[in-house]
């Protein structure tokens, strides 16, 4: 018998603990008593800033050598049926449906959290699926992560800074052994710029798994015509993405490391890296309409990379900004890294549990107005200034909102 999909998406609503637990105890309880194990070629993917563009590169390359590639990754626009994918085409409810409905009991006993369960049923999935394979994208840390339940033939560190210090630890070092749980030994680990304190702790738990660490490469020759990047990375040579962002391209190349990685395994040509690289697109990342900017950087090393990315790209054209972020986001840092280039900043929010209300801004008030309406105060800045460029940003999902609305 069939399940209604309702009562799927209600059993998750409540069961969303994000912020609020992030350890394994319960997801280890479930696996133990259910003998559940996941054998599938598997990519894990995670950071401070990055996975999400890197995810979707790699989706790309291999889609585009003619690999069956399943796919995992949220914070996701629309449904969170997107989440989770095979070719490029979002699970279905009945497939959603299927899986849940199997360990619905189990999952409400272990009390496991709705990112728990989402990751059990995209693993489920592609266990079933069989892909050639899958690329994930991590969620907060690594060792403690429920996307951590499976050996990878990768993995990936795209970058550490201070986040989530409530959950992955209060300095670098301690967030980058956080995230090395998913090193496993002799696995290839591919890592983007990482600060000393945050490499040293990397380098040491590679030495002890004996595992290769395969720094990527600089970017070289960035150029901006029109919202396409052209790039090196060796060993090619004009590249082309369509996110105008040199941050993208850097991502672009922690995926090309990671294809280099597994040629043995899993070969590429150029061409199938350039098609994949060209084709592209997420959502909220550096994505331009117009004269208006989504981009969903949420933390100050992510907010540092779209203002270096609009130095290039706006060519000292003015920028306003409209920014709503969660409550436990260090706006304190951010602001001064937005106010260096944008001639305006207004503040606001969105229908969300953890997003910023107007209170949550008081000690900002005095120097950036708050807004209630973003959609008002948009349609009033653009009035007032046609030819300037107005970007939304402080979290992807403000900016996923936003995008929701614009488009109707």
């Amino acid at each position: 018998m069939s399940i209604d999909f309702k009562i799927v998406e209600g059993f998750l609503k409540e069961a969303d603990l994000t912020m609020v637990r992030y350890d394994k105890d319960h997801l280890n309880s479930f696996l133990e008593a259910t003998g559940l194990k996941f054998d599938f070629p598997l990519v894990l993917v995670t950071g401070s800033n990055g996975k999400g563009l890197t995810t979707a590169f790699l989706e790309a390359i291999y889609r585009a050598a003619g690999y069956r590639v399943g796919s995992f990754r949220k914070p996701v626009p629309g449904s969170f049926l997107n989440m989770i994918k095979l070719d490029g085409k979002p699970i279905g409810e009945s497939s959603f449906a299927g899986f849940f409905k199997k360990y619905q009991r189990d999952f409400a006993r272990f009390q496991l959290s709705s990112f728990e369960i989402e990751v059990l049923v995209a693993y489920m999935y592609f266990n079933a699926e069989h892909p050639d394979i899958a690329i994930v994208e991590c969620g907060m840390g690594g060792e403690t992560d429920a996307t951590n339940i499976a050996d990878p033939l990768c993995s990936v560190i795209t970058s550490v800074s201070l986040e989530h210090t409530s959950f992955l630890g209060r300095t670098l070092g301690e967030i980058a052994l956080s995230k090395s749980g998913i090193m496993r030994p002799l696995v290839p680990l591919v890592i983007g710029k990482i600060p000393d304190e945050a490499f040293d702790v990397l380098h040491d738990r590679a030495r002890a798994l004996n595992c290769p660490i395969l720094p990527a490469d600089e970017v070289h020759n960035a150029s901006i015509e029109g919202t396409t990047l052209t790039f090196d990375y060796t060993p090619y040579h004009d590249l082309k993405i369509g996110i105008p962002a040199e941050y993208a391209a850097r991502d672009a190349g922690i995926a090309i490391e990671v294809t280099k990685a597994l040629s043995d395994c899993f070969g590429v040509t150029e061409e199938t890296v350039r098609k994949g690289l060209a084709s592209t697109v997420l959502a909220g990342r550096f994505e331009v309409r117009g004269l208006d900017i989504f981009d969903g950087a949420h933390n100050p090393e992510a907010i540092g990379r779209t203002m270096e990315a609009y130095e290039a790209f706006g060519k000292g054209k003015p920028l306003h900004v409209i920014f709503a972020s969660f409550t436990d986001k260090n706006i304190a840092a951010i602001l001064p890294i937005i106010e260096k280039d944008a001639v305006s900043l207004a503040f606001t929010t969105f229908p969300h549990p953890r997003a910023r209300v107007e209170d949550d801004y008081f000690l900002y008030t005095m120097d950036h107005p708050f807004v209630e309406d973003y959609l008002s105060y948009y349609k009033q800045l653009r009035a007032e200034h046609p030819e300037d460029y107005i970007m939304f940003t402080g979290s992807l999902a403000f900016v996923y909102k936003v995008l929701e609305e614009l488009d109707g």
